[in-house]
């Protein structure tokens, strides 16, 4: 198939930016980075030196390429609940419980309010039922879906020199993906999930590194010193002690923006599988696909939330051109009666909102999180805005 001009240009200036195998190799490294906080932190984990690292990751910055790390949320007890609301805009400041918000964002073809909130495994009951009460007062409930998500893994396309080759620009045709399935329906595959077990924060200044470390991987203990007002001693035996011995970090990543560049927006999948079986595989398959930069699914099943079973979201950014088969190998499924469903959405870009980990809904006194956020944001700005707390 002959390339057309745009794409070759596209080609053109990625290899511009991923020229350079040591650097190709070091982006791909970062990803299994688990210690943060510290340039030499950094260095040791993947056998880099400090100063060349930030040396590096300064050209990154200068060339609008920037790093977030990827939390754990089931170590911080946080759980995922995605509402879509078909064919209604619910603006943003309309929204219940907008403290516990991780995104928002209008979408189109098939045109709706995309919300995803965070939610503490504890409450997640009674947190879930109440948000849903207050969006069916302002929407019909037929228009109302949701689901509950215990495991949201982040990913990020694996780069090579060979970039033209690489599945974001070739895409998967039908028969790969169709194979690839095939293998992933044997037994001896099993899902790799990030943990079965929640854990409770340890602490605020914990979920208040961390909520840093989300913004800018690179950031150190002597920059965030200065920008929370907290001493150094006080930061280090938090991140030593707690982000870094309970394993918070699980890789530090290039934020979307430099793929959505070249890419455009990310392409949300919503599936639901009608056995378990299949339900693995089709985790499986997403999980080794190139493009895909997310996935969430549930490992454990709880119908008091959600009677959805079966349900995965993976979000992906689409092959340069749309060359893929992926639209068509999963109506095939939908057509043999594998699939219930299956919902592809687009953000409007202009309206997609994010927000790291609500650090201010903790309450320090039960080292945990609760759903008095009025008390617990009156606790956060005496402790941390009016009066220092050392």
């Amino acid at each position: 198939m002959r390339i057309r001009s745009k794409e070759t240009r596209i080609i053109k200036n990625l290899k511009k930016i991923f020229s350079n195998k040591k650097t190709i190799e070091l982006v791909n490294a970062l990803t299994r980075v688990r210690k943060l906080g510290y340039y030499s932190y950094v260095g040791r984990e993947i056998g880099y030196d400090p100063y060349k690292l930030s040396k590096i990751v300064g050209r990154f910055y200068n060339n609008n390429i920037e790093f977030t790390a990827v939390i754990d949320y089931s170590k911080i007890g946080l759980d995922i609940l995605l509402v879509f609301v078909e064919k209604h805009i619910v603006k943003f400041h309309e929204l219940p419980f907008i403290e516990w918000i991780k995104s928002y964002g209008l979408t189109k073809d098939i045109f709706g309010t995309y919300i995803q909130y965070y939610i503490p495994f504890e409450y997640s009951k009674e947190l879930v039922h109440s948000i849903l009460e207050e969006l069916k007062k302002k929407v019909d409930q037929k228009h109302v879906y949701y689901y509950y998500f215990d495991t949201n893994i982040r990913r990020q396309p694996k780069l090579t020199l060979n970039i033209d080759r690489h599945p974001l620009i070739t895409g998967y045709n039908f028969n790969k993906l169709k194979e690839m399935m095939e293998i992933f329906m044997e037994n001896k595959y099993v899902i790799k999930t990030s943990t079965t077990e929640h854990s409770k924060p340890h602490d605020i200044i914990d979920l208040m590194l961390i909520k840093e470390f989300e913004k800018n991987a690179f950031t150190t203990i002597y920059d965030l010193a200065d920008k929370l007002s907290i001493p150094v001693r006080i930061l280090n035996r938090h991140l030593n002690n707690h982000v870094l011995r309970f394993s918070l970090i699980k890789g530090i990543y290039m934020k979307t923006g430099i793929f959505v560049r070249y890419f455009g927006d990310p392409l949300v999948i919503i599936v639901k599988a009608k056995n378990y079986n299949l339900y693995r595989a089709l985790i499986l398959l997403f999980e080794n696909l190139e493009n895909l930069i997310g996935i969430s699914y549930s490992v454990n099943s709880n119908e008091e939330i959600s009677r959805a079973k079966y349900v995965i979201q993976a979000i992906m950014f689409e092959t340069l051109g749309r060359k893929d088969d992926i639209y068509y190998f999963l109506l095939s499924l939908l057509n043999d009666g594998y699939i219930e469903e299956i919902k592809t959405l687009r953000f409007i870009l202009k309206s997609f909102r994010k927000f790291t980990i609500p650090y201010q809904n903790f309450l320090q006194e039960k080292r945990n999180w609760d759903l008095d956020t009025e008390k617990t944001h009156k606790l956060f700005k005496r402790r941390f805005i009016y009066k220092s707390p050392f």
